[in-house]
């Protein structure tokens, strides 16, 4: 019948906008995807310079390590060095100490040397006096005989 024709040109006209409607949900969605395909592609872009920046600062971990482990043996080398050093002072500080009292010795020594060489003086002038006079008494012992 005429009525069931036009319900079924209504259905066919209903098919189309549905189509109509589907085909630019399925545009829609195309475009979404598209979209989300150039998501992933900065996404891998992204995660890639992340792994290169990881291998970087591996690098710059690796030669801050190096570092760590150099700074250590120069402050090993350095407390050997100071403490070198430290022995190396005390060492003159104690010659330095030996000297001195080497020279207050030796100061001591003169001041001895000066009055042993005073009495000596005197020793000396005591055993001519002494001389002179046993030579006297010898000379007046042995004089003339009659």
């Amino acid at each position: 019948t005429f009525g069931d024709k036009v319900a079924t040109i209504s259905n066919v006209a209903d098919a189309s906008t549905a189509t109509n409607e589907f085909t630019s949900k399925v545009k829609t969605a195309s475009a979404g995807f598209d979209n989300l395909s150039a998501s992933f592609e900065k996404a891998t872009a992204n995660l890639k310079a992340m792994g290169e920046s990881n291998v970087d600062s591996q690098a710059y971990h690796d030669q801050v390590n190096n570092l760590a482990k150099n700074l250590s043996a120069l402050n090993a080398v350095y407390e050997l060095e100071l403490q070198d050093s430290s022995a190396h002072l005390k060492s003159m500080n104690k010659f330095y100490s030996n000297l001195s009292l080497t020279m207050q010795n030796f100061n001591e020594s003169m001041e001895d040397s000066k009055q042993f060489k005073e009495e000596v003086n005197k020793l000396a002038k005591n055993l001519a006096s002494l001389n002179s006079i046993y030579g006297n008494m010898l000379s007046a012992m042995n004089g003339p005989r009659v």
